[in-house]
């Protein structure tokens, strides 16, 4: 690994192995809240803002109206190609938090692999829900 001043030249493994967890992981998992939101994308680019906020579904979607209009190319996918497109946007996000962190206090890639450990929990939730915590945090 080069570093160049206090910027990373090569991306680390660790990195690199945790963009991939996340690629796997959420592109394979359940995804629910994703479902959610790809569906109301596709719902406002179909049948408008009245069955975005349909409240006969069982997971009926009760967010910003923001996230229906960010998740609307999404409803241009099928379900299973979204979810992978939303697990690429995902990985992409965390590395260059990752990397940001890196760079601005210069931390060691492992540390920041042992932190993601630590909130272990909080990671898998974020997998298995496959919501939009890691676009928060980035």
């Amino acid at each position: 690994m080069k570093i160049q001043g206090s910027r990373l030249a090569f991306p680390p493994r660790v990195f690199l192995a945790i963009v991939l967890l996340t690629v796997v992981w959420l592109s394979l998992g359940l995804a629910r809240d994703f479902h959610v939101y790809c569906q109301a994308g596709a719902s406002l680019r179909t049948e408008g803002w009245r069955a975005v906020y349909q409240i006969s579904e069982f997971n009926a979607f009760k967010y910003h109206p923001v996230f229906a209009i960010f998740f609307a190319p999404f409803g241009l996918l099928t379900e299973s190609t979204a979810k992978i497109a939303w697990a690429l946007l995902n990985a992409a996000m965390l590395f260059d938090v990752q990397r940001r962190w890196r760079a601005h206090w210069l931390l060691h890639p492992v540390a920041i692999g042992m932190g993601d450990l630590c909130i272990g929990h909080a990671l898998f939730w974020q997998y298995d829900l496959a919501n939009v915590t890691f676009s928060l945090l980035w």
